[in-house]
């Protein structure tokens, strides 16, 4: 009988073990979903069909959205630059959002960016005109939707490179995160929980130490002090405030400042594309939410 017993544990604990490792491997719950684009999922592809209904063969349906590759991406508002601050759960869910969806059909490609107008940031109204301004104003509390049409498959699954780090990792991990705008040498970041509530960050488009982050190669992760010290390489142009930023020693490098560039166009419009496919048109339509 006690043998039995004895088997029967050991039975029971390796399916334990192996239930705990299959739910580790399942990582779609991590990421933060798009539901709330499903429930808007006929109008963009509406929009999308009526922009490029001369590129694809037969009209773009639910069947061509990727939502698996697409992202929800929250906007940090240059946070590392702020005094006496802690980014949790909580904080995160504070933050303004975006999306970027992903669309196939065929051998064709769309990375289609979906978000909400907020309106002027009023830390940097006095340096736009009044045709800017409307502009933006105009877009407030209204859905935005931009894409680029791609000739070959060219856009980058974040979420895979963030699964493989996880795959090499012994930590389990509760939710990842996806951030932009954090700080201006950190444009793109992770944000991954533990199991435990430990926050730690993969840099998937920046620069630590004066090189740009390989997220190919560079699977290393920070805590957020080691963050903090990371973005205290980055420095004001005071000359350009709002594009003119740059990295230590960097002031130079074009790259770095269209990078900083383009996180201003998201503190100004709350939008940005980030895509690495090969552009062929842009669209752009406001819907009212």
């Amino acid at each position: 009988m006690k043998k039995l017993l004895s088997i029967l544990t050991a039975v029971l604990f390796v399916l334990s073990y192996s239930i705990i490792v299959f739910a580790q491997e399942d990582y779609s719950f991590l990421f933060d979903n798009a539901d709330e684009m499903r429930t808007m999922e006929e109008m963009f592809l509406s929009v999308l069909n009526e922009s490029y209904h001369s590129s694809f063969e037969t009209p773009l349906t639910s069947e061509n959205v990727d939502y698996n590759k697409s992202l929800k991406i929250y906007y940090a508002d240059n946070i590392l630059a702020k005094k006496d601050f802690n980014i949790t759960e909580d904080v995160i869910n504070t933050f303004d959002y975006y999306y970027e969806i992903y669309l196939n059909s065929g051998n064709k490609y769309l990375l289609t960016t979906i978000t909400k107008g907020k309106g002027v940031n009023e830390e940097i109204r006095e340096n736009l005109d009044n045709e800017v301004i409307n502009n933006i104003e105009s877009l407030k509390g209204k859905w935005h939707i931009e894409s680029d049409s791609c000739h070959e498959e060219a856009f980058h699954d974040y979420k895979k490179d963030i699964e493989n780090i996880i795959q090499k990792s012994n930590t389990i991990y509760s939710k990842v995160h996806f951030i932009t705008g954090l700080s201006g040498n950190i444009n793109f970041a992770a944000m991954l929980i533990t199991e435990s509530g430990v926050v730690q960050f993969k840099i998937l488009d920046g620069v630590i130490n004066e090189e740009f982050v390989d997220i190919n190669t560079d699977d290393k992760l920070y805590s957020l002090k080691e963050l903090k010290e990371i973005a205290s390489q980055f420095v004001v142009d005071e000359k350009n405030p709002i594009g003119g930023v740059a990295a230590k020693n960097l002031s130079n490098n074009t790259i770095i400042i269209a990078a900083a560039s383009a996180g201003a166009v998201i503190v100004i419009a709350a939008a940005v594309i980030i895509t690495v496919c090969i552009k062929k048109k842009k669209n752009a339509f406001e819907v009212n939410n």
